[in-house]
């Protein structure tokens, strides 16, 4: 959480560490330590970071980083007026496979411009598919806003009545509250990011998150994590399902890649050092962490195209889609190139 600590601990690594898997720093803005880091032999190589969460687009486009749900194309076009995205659409074209009218309102996670910035791709690409916005369509909010402050959006819902409201952070709980009581009715999809695939969103949220889908790109890990060994290693090693969350799994996946690309950098008897791993992380372009996730090209840096979609019924994190345990949909479509200029 702060900057300062952040940078020195960096530096610490650098002199002291081979590489940097499962961070979760959320104010990563200057990479210059991690790309100038010198090696065994005092070459200018960088250290090898495969952070479970990288929020600034610094870090998400430094070139020694290698993130699970990367940018794509915005990291070369970061200077141009528009940026280009690949904006994740995979949820949208469900909800209008299944849901006719779907009008209404997104709410964006304000706190830092990254976090925002990186969602409105999305929405984006939602309202291009043909979910229409009312009011203003976006709506800031903020984590340490209290529930009263939904009342702006809920009331636009009401006004439009609107059928489709989707939040990208776990402030849905908020929502999905005051518009309990302010009697909402209209709304069919409540939709939601990986932010509400959490059992913390379901006991802080109780009867009123009662429907709510969200989208995810692993496997529901609550329900199917006996279903895949590797994932069962991480439920084990933290003492139990209650005490895993999707952090804690974006950090287990960024482990796997670790692990995955010294067995490659090792493969024939090769010698392992940074550029032999910087040489095998380049060549990750179809990593899916033991089936935890669908195969994702992390050496281009790509956000993941396999989805699983969830809901919350009768109290329980569900699968809902596809409905095979194990399995995601993986179309194509599901990732969309946009241009928006949002710098």
């Amino acid at each position: 959480m702060n900057p300062s600590e952040t940078r020195n601990a960096i530096i610490t690594a650098c002199a002291d560490d081979f590489a940097m898997v499962g961070g979760e720093a959320l104010f990563l803005s200057n990479v210059e330590d991690m790309v100038s880091c010198p090696d065994a032999t005092g070459k200018a190589i960088g250290i090898p970071d495969l952070p479970g969460l990288a929020l600034d687009p610094a870090q998400q486009c430094s070139p020694v980083s290698y993130v699970i749900i990367g940018r794509g194309p915005y990291c070369a076009t970061a200077n141009d007026h528009p940026q280009t995205y690949v904006a994740p659409q995979g949820d949208a074209r469900y909800y209008l496979k299944r849901y006719k009218d779907l009008h209404g309102i997104w709410t964006l996670p304000a706190d830092l411009k990254s976090t925002r910035n990186a969602l409105i791709p999305q929405y984006q690409a939602a309202v291009d598919l043909g979910i229409e916005k009312d009011g203003q369509g976006f709506y800031d909010v903020f984590s340490r806003d209290p529930q009263s402050a939904m009342t702006p959006v809920v009331q636009a819902i009401k006004q439009s009545n609107s059928t489709f409201a989707y939040s990208g952070s776990n402030k849905m709980v908020d929502l999905r509250k005051e518009a309990t009581l302010q009697g909402v009715t209209s709304v069919e999809v409540w939709g939601c990011t990986q932010a509400c695939y959490s059992q913390q969103f379901v006991d802080q949220g109780g009867s009123d998150v009662e429907g709510t889908q969200s989208v995810i790109t692993t496997l529901p890990f609550y329900t199917e994590y006996k279903l895949n060994p590797t994932l069962k290693k991480l439920v084990a090693a933290v003492g139990g399902i209650d005490k895993v969350d999707s952090n804690a799994v974006a950090s287990w996946l960024s482990a796997l890649l670790f692990e995955d690309a010294v067995t490659k950098a090792t493969a024939n008897g090769g010698t392992l050092n940074r550029q032999s791993l910087f040489d095998a992380l380049a060549q990750e372009h179809a990593f899916d962490a033991d089936g935890i996730m669908g195969p994702a090209d992390v050496a281009n840096r790509m956000p993941p195209g396999c989805i699983v979609m969830t809901q919350v019924k009768n109290g329980k994190l569900v699968r809902t889609y596809p409905a095979k345990a194990g399995t995601f949909d993986c179309n194509k479509k599901n990732l969309v190139e946009i241009k928006l200029d949002l710098n």
